[in-house]
């Protein structure tokens, strides 16, 4: 095939595959980001990114169902990129979700052409670039990341991360004057930095591309000539170090997120996620909507997979003497650690997380494949045999895809695919409460959020349900209507969060509409003592005054 019928081939199966994905409304975070939220529907708050005030603080999170519309810009970690790309989605679509979706099916389809261009470039192999980036476009464990708008970091990043790539083999292997592509390479380099942390990794995969690739006569003398192009890169990245770390530092690294964790329990977290993002990769029909703050129990066919698959590829090295393995295997692994949990993360597993480090199994994967299907083929002497069996992969993951796509259609539907496949996880359920409470179906909000209250976490390294005012703070507004029966969850609320002024305004409503005013005048006393916000107590003293 010609370079532009694979691209036709490319553009025409991630449209098979994310297709339906246009249907689908905001679901996640994407909700909180385009439909209960100010922040980018003020094209004024652009300026915001430059500033301190781009990063999500505290009393963001816990939100606000009276004071008006939340304004915030739904990050923790500094991504101005990534922000401008939703500046710029609001601009155009509006609060259309089909049109947010179909930019992030488009940033898909910039991925895979420029992932198909790079294996290409290194390879020089047209069926492992084809068949590689067929997969990484169809495969569903980056339905993930495709699908919810909120998690479009993961795609940016990658995209100017491919691009920095690519630009830099077109400065060193093209001829002539070819000073621009590098400076372009320096700007994607930047770009990716500040769409997502992830390419951190950019600097080792960009030096051992040059180092097998781009010198394989020069390797005594590597760095010559090199020297001021690295430091320019090295600057760069420095740069990122002190404004990430330091200038726009996420402030809730610093708070204590977590309970003790030992560093056998951090093994057991790495071993049991790594294993079972190895049997998703291999075994698509194991993807689906996972919930939040989900930590998997190992999986040994994940790991009996990673062998068999290390061992295919170091055998295929052997017989075919090609470096470029070794290359895909390092981008994997340089790129899976910092979503490892090597440093623990909030919610330690979720599938968008290996759209950045699934460029490298892929291409192992379609290696391995690639490498079966010609040891079949001499054996069944089949003419169409490889063509069939790959087209049957490539079209069984289309279908994975897709259905997994429906079960994203919206935060209700994913949350009630997420208690299919994981009742035991108590996060689901907490989503559904909340949904429901937000539609105002308070009966069945009630019972999602008590059977949030009746089961542990699926995270043994994060606070138990219990510990969560929230989920008081939400019964209780869900039991208003039932008067007396609201104080005793407001109550509990104000225990484990005694600092957050809805819950005396509605406990003192309560009291209020119950006719026993002492009884609201010493919940006005009590947030008296504990709040120092004085725009705060003004606003109890105007509640009790009208009322």
């Amino acid at each position: 095939m010609k370079h532009k019928k694979v691209f036709l081939v490319i553009i025409a199966v991630v449209f098979l595959a994310y297709g339906n994905a246009l249907f689908n409304g905001f679901t996640g975070d994407a909700k909180s980001l385009f439909k209960n939220n100010n922040f980018y529907k003020n094209p004024s708050n652009i300026t915001k990114i430059f500033t301190k005030d781009f990063l999500m603080q505290p009393q963001d999170l816990t939100g606000s169902y009276e004071l008006g519309v939340p304004s915030y810009s739904g990050f923790l970690s500094y991504r101005p990129v990534t922000a401008l790309f939703f500046f710029f989605d609001y601009f155009l679509w509006k609060d259309k979700p089909w049109g947010h979706h179909l930019t992030n099916l488009l940033l898909h389809i910039f991925v895979c052409l420029l992932l198909y261009v790079l294996v290409l470039q290194l390879t020089r192999n047209k069926k492992v670039s084809v068949f590689s980036v067929l997969l990484f476009a169809a495969h569903p464990i980056h339905s993930e990341a495709v699908c919810n708008v909120g998690y479009r970091s993961d795609i940016v990043s990658t995209l100017f991360l491919l691009l920095t790539l690519v630009l830099y083999l077109h400065f060193k292997k093209a001829t002539g004057s070819t000073k621009k592509a590098l400076g372009f390479s320096y700007a994607t380099f930047f770009l990716a930095l500040f769409s997502k942390e992830t390419a951190l990794a950019l600097p080792i995969l960009l030096f051992f591309m040059d180092y097998w690739f781009c010198a394989p006569e020069e390797k005594r003398s590597f760095l010559k000539g090199r020297k001021r192009i690295y430091l320019v890169y090295l600057a760069i990245f420095a740069f990122y170090i002190v404004v990430y770390f330091f200038v726009m530092k996420n402030i809730f690294y610093g708070k204590n997120l977590f309970k003790e964790v030992t560093f056998l329990d951090k093994c057991a977290l790495i071993v049991s996620v790594f294993s079972n993002y190895m049997a998703a990769f291999l075994l698509p029909w194991k993807v689906n909507v996972l919930p939040p703050l989900y930590v998997p129990a190992f999986n040994e066919v994940g790991i009996i997979i990673f062998l068999i698959l290390l061992i295919v590829m170091l055998l295929h090295r052997t017989l075919t003497r090609q470096p470029e393995v070794t290359f895909w295997l390092l981008w994997f692994v340089v790129t899976i650690l910092p979503v490892s949990n090597a440093v623990l993360l909030l919610n330690p597993y979720a599938f968008r997380f290996m759209y950045l480090p699934s460029v490298g199994v892929l291409v192992l994967i379609a290696y391995a494949v690639i490498f079966l299907l010609d040891f079949l083929q001499k054996k069944i002497r089949w003419k169409h045999f490889e063509a069939i069996t790959k087209a049957f992969l490539i079209g069984l993951c289309i279908s994975l895809t897709m259905s997994n796509n429906a079960f994203l259609k919206n935060s209700l539907v994913a949350a009630k695919e997420m208690i299919r496949n994981y009742p035991d996880s108590s996060r689901p359920y907490w989503i559904l409460g909340l949904e429901y409470f937000e539609r105002g179906q308070h009966d069945k909000a009630i019972f999602y959020l008590s059977q949030y209250l009746k089961r542990e976490p699926r995270n043994p390294f994060v606070l138990d349900p219990k510990r969560n005012f929230s989920v008081y703070y939400l019964l209780g507004r869900c039991h208003l209507p039932y008067g007396r029966r609201s104080i005793p969850f407001f109550k509990k609320a104000i225990l484990l969060k005694p600092d957050y002024v809805l819950v005396y305004k509605d406990l003192i409503q309560v009291y209020l509409r119950l006719g026993e005013t002492d009884k609201a005048h010493s919940v006005y006393q009590e947030a008296k003592a504990v709040l120092k916000d004085g725009d705060s107590l003004e606003y109890l003293k105007k509640v009790i005054d009208e009322n």
